[in-house]
């Protein structure tokens, strides 16, 4: 599985729709890594991307047009992520990166707030689109 994980600063940029870079992380080889330059234009991003073979995405958060698009070019993903780049990769190659420890501020497990507060964004507990 080929992850692409939104980067700023060695930690999962905050916001999908402005990252510059994503790191790209095939699981069965997690010590080989690169970074990937995203293009400004949300289709031209979400297209850099599957061009790249990516098949889930782990992000912070992320508008409802730009998961459209990444949804549209079969890419799952896995949105209101945040923290330190190193250790979010670890838990996406543990299978452990719908803990809580990895949730955006005012996102937890009792609460769906991604759906609750922004109708139409996919939130990182969202079974269909989480990276396992």
């Amino acid at each position: 599985m080929l992850v692409a994980i939104t980067m700023h600063n060695g930690r999962v940029a905050p916001v999908f729709d402005v990252a510059t870079n994503a790191c790209l992380l095939d699981t069965t080889e997690p010590d080989r890594r690169s970074t990937l330059p995203l293009p400004a234009g949300l289709p031209e991003r979400a297209h850099a991307l599957e061009t790249a073979k990516v098949t889930h995405l782990v992000c912070g958060a992320i508008s409802r047009p730009a998961l459209f698009f990444l949804l549209a070019e079969g890419i799952q993903v896995a949105s209101f992520i945040a923290g330190d780049l190193d250790i979010v990769i670890n838990a996406v190659i543990t299978g452990d990166i719908n803990r809580p420890e990895f949730a955006m501020p005012g996102c937890n497990q009792k609460h769906d707030c991604c759906h609750r507060k922004r109708r139409g964004h996919a939130c990182r507990k969202t079974p269909d689109h989480s990276p396992e």
